[in-house]
């Protein structure tokens, strides 16, 4: 049986990201996460750019080094209010 190829494949790709960046303490630069995801330089830049415009991903102009954004901040708070709303024992 084939295995059907998921739909949003830059959203994968885009996960990919930010799980890289969340496992670094350091912020990093573009020739580094192509190396450890194995991916194009267009492919990531376009994904970090986006990122970046949206507030995910950070980048220090001069240096060109990117860390996560602080919209995540929200995201996360809104997802840590939402799971004590449902399991407020835990």
């Amino acid at each position: 049986m084939s295995e059907t190829k998921p739909y949003g494949t830059v959203l994968i790709r885009a996960k990919q990201i930010l799980d890289y960046l969340e496992q670094n303490d350091q912020p990093v630069n573009l020739q580094t996460i192509c190396t450890a995801l194995k991916t194009s330089k267009p492919t990531v830049l376009k994904i970090l750019n986006t990122l970046c415009l949206i507030g995910f991903v950070k980048c220090e102009e001069e240096t060109k080094i990117y860390s996560l954004g602080i919209t995540l901040i929200r995201y996360g708070e809104a997802a840590k209010t939402s799971f004590y709303g449902i399991y407020p024992c835990i």
